[in-house]
């Protein structure tokens, strides 16, 4: 059996860069990398995709996102941290969400 990661990696680049506005493709472009085994790679572009969601104001899709990043390094202090503002976040909008309901 032939190993298919150098092309996966192509492909996820390409995949990347056909739409860079696409926080989607961004987060696709990163399976396929960590599918070919480049983890770094794969962090970069779920970093880009967060900034992306963030930019379009999607909190659940942001806060999907981060938790991929500190699932793929707990170590790192800036996922970590980004991970934990979006947390935060998403309580006060329910938090909103539920006041508006009540009045």
């Amino acid at each position: 059996m032939s190993d298919d990661r150098p092309r996966l990696a192509l492909a996820a680049e390409l995949l990347a860069t056909t739409d860079e506005g696409s926080a989607e493709r961004h987060v696709a472009a990163a399976t396929a990398l960590l599918r070919a085994g480049h983890l770094d790679r794969a962090r970069a572009q779920l970093w880009t995709a967060l900034r992306r969601f963030l930019q379009e104001r999607r909190l659940d899709d942001a806060l999907a996102t981060a938790e991929q990043l500190v699932a793929l390094d707990p170590a790192d202090d800036a996922a970590r941290a980004q991970l934990h503002e979006l947390q935060i976040l998403r309580r006060q909008a329910h938090r909103r969400a539920a006041t508006h309901r009540q009045a």
